[in-house]
């Protein structure tokens, strides 16, 4: 069988975006444990970047409802 690992390098991720039904949980390990700072806010959405970022966020934590939002992969017969 081949195998379907590639071997490449990632060199920039632009942003990530996470999505949480607890963000003031979510803000507060950001901030405190990995040392990011707020570098913005927007309705249910706080940007975040961590130190010597050039961009304006590389983190945006948006609130939403538990179960509301989210791509799921699941296997089996019923999927």
């Amino acid at each position: 069988m081949k195998s379907t690992i590639r071997s490449t390098d990632l060199a920039h991720l632009a942003h990530v975006e996470l999505l949480s039904p607890k963000p003031d949980d979510s803000l507060r390990f950001f901030v405190d444990v990995l040392g990011m700072t707020e570098s913005g806010r927007r309705g249910d959405s706080v940007y975040l970047r961590a130190w010597d970022d050039y961009e304006h966020h590389t983190l945006q934590a948006h609130r939403v409802e538990s179960g509301r939002h989210g791509p799921r992969r699941v296997s089996g017969d019923e999927s």
